[in-house]
């Protein structure tokens, strides 16, 4: 198989305003979500017959209707690992080379590259491509690979909240901010809004000025709301969010927040969580692995043990609806 490859490929962003242009006339192919870089270079993996042409051309079609960090996670995760294994060179794949290949993947854990290979492989199939059958791709779905729960090691650990916790956390909340300091501010609002929504890092990183309401109701008194992104709801269409309540005071933060945004920074950017950039006119929204490293600093200031702080909120919020 040939991949006759278009040069570029439009993927829909989860910052509507932004959306991509991916270069694919080179080796490298790149990309960024959540202010992440993702690449794959193709010059570095190496193999036999036309293995890389399909690789490449799966990639183009996944692109068009995955997630991107999925892409990064699971399928560059899975052709550097199928590069570096004996399927490299032994395509046409035999049912033995199938069999070892997933039980590899199984007992090193790498549960989520076999279901993305069994993708891959009936992707193939569905395109009639020689070297794949419907027979294969049966044995591929009738492997058994362990169950991975999600959140597995949250619950493995035994990471729990409190009501000791809780109440060290809302203490921190309520007063551990300066509202004219836009570091302090931020950080703040950011654990405030994980502690009531217990939105994704990826999430926080996506909200804009924009999806940010403030409504003055009948009585006179104000209400606020948040449109979240949803981070797993991407399509060429658009991205879908979902209007969120928030409390008085966390709309309170954030309508402080955005006012020192504007004082701060004069390009009026539209992310409400932005790094700090003193002495510029330009300061980058916050990625989501900074988001992380915040919310895990914040937990930590009060005695919360090391570890991801955003999925334990999660799963918080998750346990108070149990």
């Amino acid at each position: 198989m040939e991949f006759i490859n278009p040069g570029r490929v439009r993927v829909r962003s989860r910052i509507s305003e932004q959306d991509q242009l991916i270069d694919t006339s080179g080796e490298i192919w790149s990309w960024r979500d959540g202010g992440i870089l993702a690449k794959i270079d193709w010059s570095k993996l190496f193999f036999n017959g036309p293995v890389e042409q399909i690789l490449k051309s799966f990639l183009f079609y996944r692109l068009q209707t995955r997630s991107l960090n999925s892409l990064a996670s699971n399928d560059i995760a899975l052709f550097k690992n199928l590069a570096n294994s004996d399927m490299s060179s032994s395509f046409p794949w035999s049912k033995i080379n199938l069999i070892e290949y997933l039980g590899a993947l199984s007992s090193s854990g790498n549960i989520k590259l076999i279901h993305t290979f069994r993708s891959f492989y009936r992707w193939c199939v569905m395109r009639n491509l020689d070297g794949f059958s419907h027979e294969m791709l049966f044995l591929l779905m009738e492997f058994k690979a362990p169950d991975r729960k999600p959140y597995a090691n949250v619950f493995l650990s035994g990471a729990y909240m409190t009501p000791e916790d809780q109440y060290l956390l809302r203490n921190l909340i309520k007063s551990n901010y300066d509202d004219d300091d836009f570091i302090s501010l931020r950080d703040n609002v950011i654990l405030n809004l994980c502690f009531e929504l217990a939105p994704r890092p990826i999430q926080t990183h996506c909200i804009d000025i924009i999806d940010f309401n403030n409504i003055k109701g009948a009585d006179g008194n104000n209400y606020y709301s948040l449109m979240l992104p949803m981070a797993k709801k991407i399509s060429n269409t658009g991205i879908e969010k979902r209007n969120r309540k928030i409390s008085n005071i966390l709309g309170e933060k954030i309508e402080q927040l955005i006012k020192l945004n504007k004082e701060e920074f004069s390009d009026n950017g539209n992310a409400i969580f932005r790094s700090a950039n003193y002495g510029r006119s330009k300061a980058k929204r916050l990625s989501s692995p900074q988001i992380s490293k915040i919310i895990v600093e914040q937990l930590r200031s009060i005695g919360f043990k090391k570890g991801d702080g955003a999925t334990l909120l999660r799963h918080h919020l998750a346990q108070s609806f149990a």
